[in-house]
């Protein structure tokens, strides 16, 4: 009896060998099909797992997108869709994540909970008037003190619940794209030569015709006997490429831009973004007025003008509630001071209801309308601590720039929306 019981558990055990045998060479050889369909239904429940909420806690992203088509187009740019078209974006990030599964477990899945900076009923209004006016563009809000990024927004977009009815470039976050900043980059120029020299900066002259050998004013306007103050409140393309053609080299023009970060790739420190480009070499009169090889985003020159309004020190922009703030002096207070009060007049004449200063851009592009900018930092106590970019792609001129920014900031944060 016991021998047989033996012969019984030896047979069981040789069979049991033979069986995990069997199932590991099953399982050897169709490893890759098995793997490939663990990941490819780990990829898609990982989705459903992903939760995104804006500043106060409203949902945009839980499992699945918004019943609200304003939230999807709004958003777009930020979360992206389930199939990776926007490699940037949150979703895209979250798929390249490693994702742990076993062939003995299976995949275990785990909740993503995000919350961002932005703030919803801003980043819809912001859209909303993009489109209302039939605009190309871009509109980005930060809070200069926290680097918060309250909107970013760019049109035309993609709903991700309709996605073969869209327009030509609604892919591309013109946010983060570099383009020609135009006269914005005045204010840079600027600060590069009063932080080279303070007192020669502030003591400059300079008599403007309208024209010289190097450049012209807009309309060749003789802006007259010009300081750095009203060169820059006046936009005076001639004093501006004579006070830097006096005082900087091409490359220190070029070093101080690097410098100020507003170039910089990972401009939003969690969010990618495309790299500035400046080379005062090629043309350095015309670098300086932000034309020539110049390229920023409306994300750079926003996070640029709220150092400005910040005292000189740039916070690193960034989407995520959870990111630790980052603190750059880009340049000395008075600095700072000095640009901004040069620029209250400039903000003065829009429509913006209350102190703010500010500056226009038109870009010249070749074969096209020029691109329109207006950046704007609220400096008014009974308002928030906002910088403000409209970009209107091929917008035609600074004139709609400003015109659009006034009626953003009026209707959706000095009114509330």
């Amino acid at each position: 009896m016991v021998k047989k019981a033996k012969a019984l558990l030896i047979a069981l055990g040789v069979i049991l060998i033979l069986f995990a045998f069997l199932l590991i060479s099953v399982m050897s050889k169709h490893s890759d099909e098995l793997n490939a369909y663990l990941r490819s239904y780990a990829a898609v429940d990982h989705y459903r797992n992903i939760k995104i909420a804006d500043r106060s806690g409203t949902t945009i992203y839980d499992g699945g997108f918004s019943d609200d088509s304003s939230t999807r187009l709004s958003t777009f740019h930020i979360i992206g869709d389930q199939n990776g078209s926007r490699p940037s974006s949150i979703l895209a990030k979250e798929q390249d994540k490693p994702l742990e599964i076993s062939r003995l477990t299976g995949y275990r899945p785990s909740q993503t909970e995000l919350q961002l900076t932005i703030d919803l009923p801003l980043q819809i209004g912001a859209y909303t008037l993009l489109q209302n006016h039939d605009y190309n563009g871009a509109i980005v809000v930060m809070d200069y003190t926290t680097g918060e990024i309250l909107a970013m927004v760019s049109t035309p977009s993609v709903d991700v619940l309709d996605p073969e009815d869209f327009e030509a470039g609604a892919f591309l976050c013109k946010a983060t794209t570099a383009y020609a900043p135009g006269s914005t980059m005045k204010a840079v120029t600027a600060a590069a030569v009063l932080e080279k020299n303070t007192a020669a900066a502030e003591a400059f002259t300079y008599d403007c015709t309208g024209a010289d050998s190097y450049a012209s004013c807009y309309q060749a306007t003789a802006h007259g006997v010009q300081h750095l103050d009203t060169i820059l409140s006046h936009s005076c393309n001639c004093g501006t490429g004579a006070i830097v053609r006096t005082m900087l080299l091409p490359d220190e023009l070029n070093r101080y831009v690097q410098n100020a970060h507003l170039l910089d790739a990972d401009i939003i420190c969690d969010f990618d973004c495309q790299s500035g480009n400046i080379d005062a070499n090629d043309d350095l009169t015309w670098s300086a007025i932000g034309q020539s090889a110049d390229l920023v985003t409306p994300v750079g020159m926003c996070a640029f003008y709220s150092a400005i309004a910040n005292d000189g020190i740039m916070v690193s922009p960034h989407l995520f509630s959870d990111t630790e703030m980052e603190e750059k002096r880009i340049m000395c207070t008075d600095t700072a001071r000095y640009i901004s009060d040069a620029l209250i007049p400039v903000a003065a004449s829009t429509d913006v209801a209350c102190t703010a200063f500010g500056k226009t851009g038109s870009a010249e592009v070749e074969g096209a309308d020029a691109h329109s900018w207006f950046v704007c930092s609220l400096m008014d106590e009974n308002a928030p601590t906002y910088t403000i970019t409209v970009f209107l792609e091929n917008g035609g001129g600074a004139y709609y720039a400003k015109l659009l920014l006034a009626e953003f900031t009026n209707l959706y944060i000095l009114g509330g929306g």
